[in-house]
């Protein structure tokens, strides 16, 4: 049966757990992100047409680097604009794996994390540049082999805090 905790669904049953968390409505990173890719991609497509006409001269390598990693830029920023609208972290126990899905309209990348290797289970928040975007890290932190993983992007400590109540009582039977 499904439990309402703010805004994430969790669906426990006998030995297994699941939560849809979806990401955080923020209207300030939203418009920041609008600007920065039309700002990023305006200046791109200026040094492709800039390159197209052949005034680069010598430097071409190095506005060809330049291009590239303009372009991740902007990428990195147009992932974190479409994750505010449209994503969601999917967190499954079903008492052998810890799966961790995080999903843009069925786009995404899963984690595995096995259960019998899983040796800490805590509330934590990651630190870093994604955090910031709300794109990864998270407030839970599960230890797996002496390798950290987070999860639980854009939820409240509380909202952490059942979680783990939950996967450590799930891992003890």
């Amino acid at each position: 049966m499904p439990v309402f905790s703010g805004r994430a669904a969790t669906e426990t049953t006998k030995g297994s757990f699941e939560r849809v968390i979806p990401a955080k409505e923020n209207k300030l990173l939203r418009f920041s992100c609008i600007i920065v890719v039309m700002l990023l991609t305006t200046g791109g497509v200026s040094v492709i047409s800039y390159l197209y006409h052949g005034k680069a001269g010598d430097d071409l390598f190095g506005k060809l680097l330049w291009l590239i990693c303009w372009f991740f830029i902007d990428f990195y920023f147009l992932y974190a604009l479409l994750w505010n609208l449209a994503g969601r972290e999917i967190i499954r126990f079903d008492g052998h794996e810890l799966t961790v899905r995080y999903d843009m309209e069925g786009f995404g990348r899963t984690r595995r994390i096995p259960a019998r290797c899983i040796s800490e289970i805590s509330v934590e928040r990651a630190k870093g540049l994604n955090e910031i975007f709300g794109i990864s890290g998270g407030a839970v932190k599960v230890v797996c082999e002496d390798e950290p993983n987070w999860f639980g992007i854009d939820i409240s400590d509380e909202e952490a805090l059942e979680i783990v109540g939950e996967l450590k009582r799930l891992l003890k039977r």
